[in-house]
């Protein structure tokens, strides 16, 4: 730092390297200074109090740390970033709201420069001095004024646990105990911070079926002291990238597994505290210590189920999430699942990327169901797929080829999904498998009927001749015949159907005929 005080960059220096850093001219500025000469001058400069680019600079190291730094240089340089980081962190706060952003982003910075150059190998006591630095920010709950720094630091914090699994094995108390004492807005840090050490002690070190019997030390403990902080003897030793191999198998205990309930337990206790994207992340995470401990999914569940009702995408992907791991504790709740689907992809009040994936989401859950040997439900919800007539086509198009979908379905099991379909919804005598699976070609391409006056190269058009290529496709798909057999789906109503429609479009509309050989040779 010293010797980069004496070297000196101006703004239009600076403004030249962000911009040639970007392209292929980083290697002139490279041949002229050391990359550690660059680094250090922009680390002095952020030190400084008055200088207009301080963000782009930390911007620029985090981008371009792999590029500036090599590995002889890579433990200076991590000292470097450490002391810059210090030095921050101690200034005082004369513009609170410039002083809080530049510490964020500085943490932000020394954290990637960490991961980047695989400190843990390279710089092992800078990695100390980090972690400590950091712990020391998240020490400190409920205090207002520097509440998003300590969010900040725990979500570094949590980047360094994911690079070194059970790097804060140790710490799991303390984070515990502060995690239950925030109350503010950052309250979501803490709680992912808490749920990743407990996610890697679950998935990478109690690995060993213990006896249920009998005690170990707990993994809560809080006996020693938060800092200093000291990097676990087995990270130490492990080769780089294989840092997850040397995690110590430890014994699962019933006294363990009991501590780990009541941890997952009090993380589902707040729920509301996180955001969407939180939430998502958080039951990730919970997901796999649930599979890693053999816990049942209904825990999951009881609390979480309920955010099937919401509007919110990542809300509703949360409950999906946990169905597909734990579809055992959603025995009889499969059709509600599907109903709640189905009317958010016919809700025209959404967004029509929400009521895509609503589609997505009713087809993956069908071949899920399928896939287990389980009673398949979107056959019996064909005519609520329908496309209405202000759908967008994208929608229209999806939606068709589910109803392609639910045909060959309807061909391949029998009446019995076609009587389910029909009494729920009037009086009328069940249709058999042929007639329902015409019914749905004819009643799905009514929404199409525009493309008789439209151009062959209409939109509407290529749809049309796309939806009966994929009826075609889907009831071969489908047929369980023998090779043998192949003509058999060839003989079937729907077939007959969809041949008896393109003659009469060949017949009625002339204009059609190269399209009509085109699905053809298709």
């Amino acid at each position: 730092m010293e010797r980069a005080a004496g070297w000196q960059l101006s703004l239009q220096d600076w403004e030249q390297i962000f911009y040639d850093f970007k392209g292929r001219n980083r290697s002139k500025w490279l041949s002229q200074c050391p990359g550690l000469a660059i680094l250090e001058q922009a680390l002095y400069i952020v030190a400084k109090k008055d200088y207009p680019f301080k963000p782009q600079l930390l911007a620029f190291i985090e981008e371009n740390i792999d590029v500036l730094i090599g590995d002889d240089d890579a433990e200076e340089a991590l000292g470097s970033v450490v002391e810059a980081l210090r030095t921050v962190l101690e200034s005082p706060l004369d513009n609170l709201n410039a002083s809080s952003l530049l510490k964020e982003q500085m943490m932000t910075t020394a954290t990637v420069a960490m991961v980047v150059l695989d400190g843990l190998h390279i710089a092992l006591h800078h990695l100390q001095v980090l972690v400590e630095v950091l712990l020391g920010v998240i020490n400190r709950p409920n205090h207002g004024l520097d509440r998003q720094a300590r969010g900040t630091a725990c979500e570094c914090l949590r980047e360094l646990e994911k690079a070194y699994p059970c790097l804060l094995h140790a710490c799991a108390g303390h984070i515990l105990f502060l995690f239950q004492s925030e109350r503010t807005h950052v309250a979501q840090s803490y709680t992912l911070l808490l749920t990743t050490t407990l996610h890697n002690l679950a998935c990478y070190m109690y690995t060993t079926p213990g006896s249920r019997s009998g005690g170990a030390s707990s993994f809560l403990s809080t006996s020693a002291p938060l800092t200093p902080f000291s990097v676990p003897s087995f990270l130490v030793t492990s080769d780089p990238g294989e840092e997850a191999l040397s995690v110590p198998s430890r014994e699962l205990t019933s006294g363990v597994l009991k501590e780990f309930r009541r941890v997952v337990g009090l993380l589902l206790e707040r729920p509301q505290l996180l955001t969407s994207s939180g939430m998502l992340e958080f039951v990730s995470s919970l997901i796999d210590i649930a599979a890693a401990l053999e816990l049942q999914g209904s825990i999951l569940k009881l609390q979480l189920y309920s955010f099937i009702y919401t509007y919110n995408p990542l809300l509703c992907q949360v409950v999906l999430m946990i169905y597909f791991h734990f579809m055992d504790s959603f025995k009889g709740e499969e059709g509600a699942i599907f109903k709640r689907l189905n009317l958010l992809c016919n809700d025209p009040q959404q967004p029509s990327v929400i009521r895509l994936l609503a589609v997505h989401w009713l087809l993956g859950l069908e071949r899920l169901l399928l896939s287990k040997d389980r009673k398949p439900y979107l056959a019996m919800m064909a005519p609520s797929m329908y496309p209405l007539i202000y759908d967008p086509l994208s929608l229209k198009a999806l939606k068709l080829d589910t109803l392609a979908h639910c045909a060959a379905c309807v061909q391949s099991m029998g009446t019995e999904i076609v009587t389910q379909q029909q009494s729920g919804m009037s009086n009328a005598p069940p249709l058999q498998k042929a007639e329902a699976a015409s019914k749905l070609f004819k009643d799905g391409s009514v929404c199409l009927s525009a493309f008789r006056w439209l151009p062959s190269w209409s939109s509407e058009t290529r749809l049309m001749f796309r939806m009966m290529h994929r009826f075609f496709t889907v009831d071969v798909m489908h047929s369980q015949s023998e090779p043998d057999d192949d003509v058999e789906p060839f003989r079937s109503a729907l077939f007959k159907t969809l041949e008896a429609r393109l003659i009469s479009l060949s017949l009625q509309f002339r204009r059609l005929v190269p399209c009509l050989l085109m699905l053809v040779d298709r």
